[in-house]
Parts: structure tokens; C-alpha cells; sequence
């Protein structure tokens, strides 16, 4: 836009962010729709837990559909404690459909070359029946908003690749958040370039203690929270 960048996300920022949402196809409503819009804050809770109670089930937004005009009329922009309005509104409900938004956790990635170097700015995308784009920040980390419980995810990352037409030349980790279990450990040893794919994992595990001038021993549980921590928290071992 026209906007001059001055990282400052003011109402002019906020209103070219919705008017260009806005322009999306499938975001504006048909012409022969009218929507009036009511602010009620607080005077309508779904669950009424006093205040200063965070509750997501209260910060909601209701559309509720009439076939012709609004009975009884919305009395102005703003609702008042008590007013009777919804309430009617309500009572002639015939069918609600609920549409909620899955909680989510902040997930990130940090990536690492196979000399252990930082990659900052480099495209990458996660999936899981869902897919988020983006690139890898300064500090080579990718922040990837998921389900809160997910159990696995995929990430994809590369170089832009141009002489086969296609966008990026991916390469794949699998990321389960939180999980300690063998088969998580040795994808982390993987991710790392520590193990070869049909790599025998002992041998994998004596790599990663001969790099850090552990005892060999080859047994996972000698390195597994060292090797979480630093898989999942970007701190080398000493």
C-alpha cells in the first residue's frame, strides 16, 4: 500500500489489513444481505464467572440470522446492561452452529546445517492435514503455531529452485513436540545428522558421544536429555 513503513501497526495499518482481507474471494457477504452489528462487552456472558475471569467461551461473536428484518430492532451500535433485545432474539433460535478456534501452542524449530551453522532466512512450511509457510528468522528459527496436543508434524525446508519450475528443494524432518520416546530421540538424532536413515541407532549414539568426548557407551539414555535439550532448545552440549 501506500502506507509508509514505520513499524508502528496504528489504525491506518489496521484498516488496509482488513480492507485487504476483505478483497479475499468468499470474505464479503452477497449484496442482498444486510449485517448490523451490536457491541454487548460484558453484559452478556456465555458462562457468568464474575470479572476479571479470562474465558474464552466469553469473548465470542454471535451472528444471528433473521429471513427479513430484525425483530425486535437492534436498539443502536452498543448493547446496555439489561436490555431485553437479545433475549428475544434468542428465544427464536431454531438451529445454532457452533464454529470454534482450536487452542494452539507456539513450536519452534531451530535450524542447523549439517555443520551445526545456523540457517537464518530460509523458506520453510509445516504440515499436518494443515500448512503454514514462512521463513526462519535471524536466529535460524522457525516459530510454527500448531494444535495444542498435536502429535506430529512435518517440516520442509530448502533453497528457492527455479530450473524445474519447482518452489523449493525440500528437505524433511518429522516434529513431535515434547516427546522423549526412543522413536522421537532417534528422529532427533536424525534431524541433527547424526544418524543415516538405516543407521544402527548405537552406532548414531556413540557418534554423537565421540563429538562431544562422552563415553561411548552407545546407550540412548546416557545422551536422551542432553540430546532433547539441545535438539529442541538450539543449546550445543560443551
Amino acid at each position: 500500500t501506500s502506507l509508509a513503513v514505520d513499524g508502528d501497526a496504528g489504525p491506518k495499518t489496521r484498516k488496509a489489513l482488513i480492507e485487504a482481507y476483505m478483497a479475499h474471494e468468499g470474505t464479503t457477504l452477497p449484496s442482498t444481505i444486510e449485517a448490523t452489528t451490536h457491541g454487548c462487552g460484558e453484559f452478556f456472558p456465555e458462562e457468568d464467572l464474575g470479572d476479571e475471569v479470562d474465558d474464552q467461551a466469553n469473548r465470542r461473536v454471535e451472528l444471528l440470522c433473521f429471513a427479513d428484518d430484525v425483530q425486535p430492532a437492534v436498539p443502536g451500535p452498543r448493547a446496555t446492561k439489561g436490555e431485553p433485545q437479545y433475549k428475544q432474539w434468542q428465544e427464536q433460535v431454531t438451529e445454532t452452529v457452533d464454529v470454534t478456534t482450536d487452542p494452539v501452542q507456539e513450536v519452534d524449530v531451530r535450524f542447523l546445517d549439517r555443520t551445526h551453522q545456523p540457517m537464518p532466512h530460509v523458506p520453510w512450511r509445516a504440515f499436518w492435514g494443515h500448512e503454514v509457510r514462512g521463513e526462519t528468522d535471524a536466529d535460524s528459527i522457525a516459530c510454527v503455531h500448531v494444535p495444542v496436543g498435536l502429535a506430529k508434524f512435518t517440516v520442509e525446508w530448502g533453497t528457492p529452485k527455479v530450473d524445474d519450475g519447482s518452489e523449493f528443494e525440500f528437505r524433511q524432518i518429522v516434529v513431535t513436540p515434547k516427546d522423549t520416546s526412543d522413536d522421537d530421540c532417534v528422529h532427533r538424532l536424525q534431524n541433527l545428522g547424526l544418524r543415516a536413515v538405516h543407521d544402527d541407532v548405537s552406532a548414531a549414539v556413540a557418534r554423537y558421544q565421540r563429538n562431544f568426548s562422552r563415553d561411548e557407551t552407545g546407550v540412548l539414555d546416557d545422551i536422551r536429555s542432553e540430546l532433547v535439550s539441545w535438539h529442541d532448545e538450539g543449546a550445543t552440549p560443551a
